[in-house]
């Protein structure tokens, strides 16, 4: 077994390489810029921006840099230009905008290749001078792993995961702080929908073609067909924008809506006398747990039926009841052993979600966790935080995939990793 598990994870070293790779690519190839909400600023000079190019990285190659990050003039000077410079006769020639004295080392932003003529774009960091100039003035030291992808590798394996260029702060930082509302919220829907789930799959398979098998099957078909952000909209509409609190009931809640339908606590009602902040959050999980578990647990329930159904018609079954075991002995002690495997698999996969965070539920909701973190973080194109929720979530699938095959051998005996 310690051997199995040693080659599980150094095979996980290449996986989880490629996967960031693919998706860094992913992330790269988005339409969105991120300084776009610069560009119109009357505030923000030429020179600025090439500082913010300079310091994010954000022109720089992608995974293999052959242009070079640094250079250094040589010749006597060498003027720079607002934009690679055309022929001659453009209706919107190029203006000198500095000039570089020669041996001066200049940081390279950008490269563009015009009429066969490679241009790049420098900054002088201390001056803040920049702008374009041939390449050919240019001294460059080549190192093909000084690109984004490579500077943000090696900066994770020194525990340095950067920081968002939206919010400038560190991004594992934003992360840990959305992780305990996620697993709040993750820990009690996962709960949920292995309650009603096995057990409802259990008696599906042990009254197979009864009337309530083909009521529980036509409601997990249902769970399952339906869009889950439909059915959150759906929710929000029925209970809090329609039904309130009857006026029986008396107290501050009556003639309000029934559950929240956004955010984590009342943030009105902290702070005033007799404010119990557990009900406050258990009031507010009701929603997004009903949304979660109702999805999860048509999706168990069809696997939990599916295989105890193969299990209970086996050989060792018809013997162990043979032998005059009681039922309950048999089904829960002998079948729902050998019949959890499949379920074990499917939840070791969806155990990363517990950390990762349900991304429509918690944009729905509005609940300030990692899905509705990392939904932002994608529309504001925030590479730090983008690629560290990911590479948290590859490395549990990983990890969790690895315990599901330890967990075989506890669940059936004739597993061996020898």
């Amino acid at each position: 077994m310690t051997r199995y598990i040693i080659r599980r994870l150094l095979q996980s070293i290449p996986v989880l390489f490629f996967i960031s790779m693919a998706v860094y690519g992913l992330i790269l190839i988005s339409p969105v810029d991120p300084l776009a909400i610069y560009e119109d600023n009357p505030d923000i000079t030429p020179e600025d921006m090439a500082m913010l190019e300079w310091r994010l990285g954000l022109r720089q190659p992608a995974f293999i840099n052959l242009r070079g990050s640094w250079g250094r003039i040589k010749v006597d000077s060498v003027d720079l230009y607002n934009k690679p410079q055309p022929s001659e006769g453009s209706p919107s020639p190029p203006k000198v905008v500095a000039q570089l004295p020669g041996d001066t080392r200049v940081a390279i932003i950008d490269a563009e290749k015009v009429e066969g003529q490679r241009w790049l774009k420098v900054l002088e960091v201390n001056k803040r001078i920049t702008g374009w100039t041939p390449a050919a003035n240019l001294t460059v030291r080549i190192n093909p792993f000084d690109s984004r992808y490579f500077k943000w590798l090696f900066a994770i394996l020194r525990g340095d995961w950067g920081k968002s260029n939206v919010e400038h702060r560190s991004a594992l930082g934003m992360i840990l702080e959305r992780l305990p509302a996620t697993m709040y919220l993750m820990s009690i829907a996962t709960l949920g929908q292995m309650l009603i789930a096995i057990p409802i799959g259990v008696y599906s398979a042990l009254k197979q073609y009864s009337l309530l098998d083909y009521v529980f099957t036509a409601l997990a078909y249902m769970g399952r067909a339906m869009p889950i952000f439909w059915f959150g909209l759906l929710l929000i509409i029925v209970f809090h924008s329609t039904l309130t609190w009857p006026s029986w009931i008396g107290g501050d809640l009556a003639g309000k809506p029934l559950f929240p339908g956004a955010g984590m606590y009342d943030i009105r009602r902290r702070g005033m006398p007799g404010y119990n902040a557990f009900l406050d959050y258990l009031h507010h999980l009701i929603l997004p747990v009903t949304m979660l578990s109702v999805f999860g647990a048509a999706r168990y329930m069809r696997y939990m039926r599916a295989s105890m159904l193969e299990v209970i018609h086996m050989d060792y079954i018809r013997t162990a009841r043979a032998k005059g075991l009681t039922e309950q002995v048999v089904v829960y002690r002998h079948a729902f052993k050998n019949a959890a495997i499949p379920l074990v698999t499917i939840f070791a996969m969806d155990l990363p979600i517990l950390f990762g965070g349900a991304l429509f539920t918690e944009t729905i909701f509005s609940w300030p966790g990692m899905g509705k973190l990392f939904f932002r973080s994608a529309m504001r194109v925030d590479y730090a935080v983008l690629m560290g929720i990911v590479v948290i979530n590859a490395t549990l699938i990983v990890f969790f995939n690895l315990l599901a095959d330890i967990a075989y051998a506890f669940l059936d005996p004739r597993i061996r990793y020898e």
